[in-house]
């Protein structure tokens, strides 16, 4: 079971569209929560059907600032407690663990002035410590100065208000896995998102880990959340693509894969051919189409390797490049 959180900026550009696809299609998460969509309801229900989520909750941006969006499939049951313009509070629970647990997803205040008294909204909420209970997020909190590459000093603020909630509410913060920044802009880097856990909620998912994403089409690093560890990847269904029948050697390809033996019953006749179609498209496309397939993977695998880097501003042109490169391979598929 993966979720995942995305301080995603503004879901109204093509590139962090493109981008949550990516990630959905490759982990599969069950819980998805977006922050800054900067986007009514209405154009986010179009995107979530588009994405085959079963159910949603949304906090409207305020003007084109903010919005939240919380999506979930049918392998889980959500029940929402309370939400605000910072956060989205409720319990989840599935099939496959023996209880349910309680999440707060949170929009940390980028106001400083304002911060103390969202978090006090927080601290309310706190659950008994024999309740699972996480909060996961853009929490817009740099914990000490490990949290920051940059000129200024991380504010003395943020630092108190984190201990405090870690303190008060009894949590600690989930290990992480790639880079230990997860907001960048220019040559500013620093680790803004966090998972927070309780005992009880540790206990119930022992092997969760947390895991820093490739930042693509927004200043944030995704946060994938995997309940077992190592991210679940989807099985790959064979799926036909219309762009094959404008590359060379398709027909070639097809014309093969319907040859077969004419001696069995029409039923079986037909079953064969069609497997047999199957095969060889895929075959086929490994060896024409995949390439791009293979060169996204390749591309997103040195970004990411690239953002991990201490001198980030020696490689940001070959990181926009890349990024480019990826959004042009992206935009191609979406064309069929």
């Amino acid at each position: 079971m993966n979720l995942l959180s995305w301080n995603c900026q503004g879901l109204g550009q093509a590139l962090t569209r493109r981008a949550l696809n990516a990630l959905l299609f490759k982990y599969s998460p069950c819980l998805v929560f977006l922050m800054e969509t900067k986007k009514q309801k209405r154009y986010l229900e179009q995107l979530r059907r588009k994405f085959a989520y079963s159910s949603s909750m949304y906090v409207d941006p305020q003007g084109y600032l903010r919005g939240l969006a919380l999506w979930w499939t049918d392998e889980v049951n959500i029940s929402i407690f309370s939400s605000d313009k910072n956060m989205i509070d409720g319990c989840c629970s599935e099939a496959s663990f023996s209880s349910a647990w309680h999440f707060s997803f949170v929009y940390g205040e980028p106001i400083i002035q304002l911060r103390s008294t969202m978090w006090n909204r927080i601290l309310n909420l706190r659950r008994p410590e024999f309740i699972p209970w996480s909060i996961i997020g853009d929490l817009n909190l740099i914990g000490d100065s490990r949290d920051k590459k940059g000129k200024r000093p991380p504010p003395q603020i943020d630092r108190t208000i984190l201990e405090k909630l870690i303190s008060s509410c009894s949590l600690w913060e989930l290990s992480y896995r790639r880079s230990l920044y997860t907001w960048a802009r220019g040559n500013i880097r620093e680790r803004l998102d966090r998972a927070l856990i309780n005992d009880a909620w540790s206990q119930l998912f022992p092997n969760a880990e947390l895991f820093h994403c490739t930042r693509i089409g927004s200043d944030h690093c995704p946060l994938l959340l995997s309940l077992k560890a190592i991210p679940t990847f989807p099985k790959r269904q064979f799926r036909y693509e219309l762009k094959w029948q404008l590359q060379e050697g398709y027909e070639a390809a097809l014309a093969q894969g319907w040859t077969t033996d004419r001696t069995s019953s029409p039923l079986f006749c037909m079953a064969s051919k069609l497997s047999q179609c199957r095969q060889s498209l895929k075959e086929w496309s490994k060896m024409t189409v995949g390439h791009s397939r293979q060169e996204l993977e390749q591309l997103q695998h040195e970004l990411q390797t690239l953002q991990l880097e201490e001198q980030i501003e020696m490689t940001l042109s070959r990181q926009e490049f890349l990024i480019d490169r990826i959004n042009h391979l992206w935009r191609q598929d979406e064309a069929y």
